[in-house]
């Protein structure tokens, strides 16, 4: 093994531990994070807290941060066992819950008594024929993620258990973003159901332990954390490495707007074939990287052929706040956005592309414990106000499923919210059958064609690049051709404006 290839995979290795929130980071202050008591109010944590403002303080916006969570069953199903299971769920992590109140001036959580827990209604679909039956699931879910929370007078979560055929059945769940992340959906959730629903169906007690911590315990040590120490070494890092960063400039007509934003949001899914996501797979282990980098090379490789700009900054998730071993079982929002300046040009070839995107996300990920939002301030000198100003395009792979004893899947970004706090943002979902896409975007910015185009050439990149990969992204462009000789026509929002606004 060559000593360029060693070193690929070791920063690929490191990656994947940061990525997951394997990797304890050398963080200053507390060792440990400590219970407190149980009916403290503690106050919120900085992603609670600019969720909450960011929605609270633009009235008139759809809901931006209201996520849909499916758990697909497949089988017979107890729907009493079941509901006795997400019960113990829900008791055992408060974060589900919990509301928002002032007390003081202050925001805080206030925890709900396990009594109080969610019950589970169940919606019969199984009688209607197709194809209303799909459309009458989609039009009840799209319906439930779009009615907003109540921050200060309900737990931010709701649920109902969907009969969708004869042995099918699917666990929907509404959640505020500011409750979960990808570790909880992927899991936690279905890990912790099966175990519970395995051992409830049995008659036997609950088979796990009982939690050290909890979610307000992390969100008071956050912010006692931010409130004593210094964190000079992270802006320092971030200031050099966003310092001049542009946003992308998206080609095509566009009307200058008036800058106001508002957050509307689509969803479209998309699926990649079961070759090409095998294909990746193989590139990624010849490489020595993990597939969210060849991915996040694939997309960078697509703005820069249809932005021609050779400097981009794309966003993704740090699971900083799951670095904390005590913290990695437990439900709730420990994500930081970050982001990943790269600079794609005509003459650099797909696998240096793949070696830069593997340096600047192991780099970005041993800086991720500042959340963006008290970096925003820190640098620019003023709060953030609900965009940031380096990024508006994302991308994330989400943590793989563990294996469980029952046909059960996981999915998210089933239904329509109707807003989107980025421009654009691709959640990619790995399954046996080929990688799949939701792709959340704004349609002031965006056409849905426009979308699907994109989608297309993603595809298009991505199957040349991880067969030849020492081919010069200039030579990609054909791939690319329609899309590039016909500048893709944006929406009437210019995205550096509203960014700015």
């Amino acid at each position: 093994m060559s000593g360029v290839s060693h070193l690929s995979a070791l920063k690929s290795r490191l990656f994947e531990k940061y990525a997951s929130g394997q990797m304890a980071s050398p963080l200053p202050g507390p060792d440990a994070i400590t219970a407190g008591p149980a009916h403290r109010s503690a106050r919120l944590s900085v992603a609670q807290q600019e969720f909450y403002l960011h929605e609270s303080l633009s009235p008139g916006i759809p809901p931006l941060y209201n996520e849909s969570i499916s758990v697909h069953m497949n089988g017979v199903l107890d729907n009493r066992v079941l509901e006795r299971s997400f019960a113990e769920v829900i008791r055992r992590h408060d974060i589900w819950r919990t509301r928002y109140a002032k007390r003081d001036g202050q925001l805080v959580q206030i925890v709900r008594p396990p009594d109080e827990a969610l019950s589970l209604p169940v919606r019969d679909f199984s009688q209607v024929s197709e194809p209303g039956r799909t459309n009458e699931i989609q039009s009840f879910m799209d319906r439930e993620t779009r009615r907003p929370f109540s921050f200060e007078s309900e737990p931010l979560i709701r649920a109902s258990l969907l009969k969708t055929s004869t042995e099918g059945h699917t666990l929907f769940i509404v959640a505020h973003l500011s409750v979960v992340d990808g570790v909880s959906v992927y899991q936690i959730l279905p890990t912790e159901l099966a175990h519970f629903y395995q051992a409830f169906s049995a008659r036997k007690s609950s088979p796990l332990p009982e939690l050290s911590v909890q979610f307000r315990d992390f969100a008071e040590w956050q912010r006692n954390h931010l409130d004593n120490h210094a964190w000079a070494d992270q802006i320092a890092f971030w200031e050099k490495q966003l310092d001049g960063a542009p946003l992308l400039n998206w080609p095509g007509d566009r009307a200058a707007g008036t800058g106001i934003k508002a957050f509307r949001g689509r969803i479209q899914s998309a699926a990649f074939s079961e070759a090409l996501t095998e294909q990746i797979k193989y590139f990624s282990r010849i490489e020595g990287v993990t597939m969210f980098v060849t991915l996040l090379a694939g997309f960078a490789a697509l703005l820069h052929l249809y932005a021609d700009q050779t400097d981009i900054v794309i966003g993704t998730f740090s699971p900083s706040g799951r670095h904390r071993p005590e913290l990695s079982r437990l439900l709730g929002h420990f994500i930081n956005p970050v982001a990943l300046r790269l600079h794609p040009s005509a003459d650099l070839t797909f696998r240096e592309l793949v070696r830069q995107a593997c340096d600047v996300a192991v780099q970005s990920m041993k800086h991720d414990l500042l959340p963006l939002q008290t970096l925003i301030q820190e640098i620019t000198g003023r709060p953030s106000s609900g965009r940031n100003p380096y990024f508006n395009f994302g991308i994330s792979l989400q943590p793989p499923m563990p294996s469980i004893r029952y046909d059960w899947t996981v999915t998210s970004m089933d239904a329509q919210s109707g807003g989107a706090p980025w421009d654009l943002y691709i959640a990619f979902i790995e399954r046996p059958s080929g990688m799949m896409g939701r792709i959340q975007y704004d349609p002031d910015v965006f056409e849905d064609c426009l979308v699907e185009q994109m989608w297309s050439d993603l595809e298009k990149v991505l199957k040349i690049a991880a067969s030849h990969p020492e081919e010069r992204l200039l030579k990609l462009r054909s791939a690319c051709a329609a899309s590039i000789s016909n500048p893709p026509r944006a929406g009437v929002v210019d995205s550096r404006i509203a960014a700015h606004s």
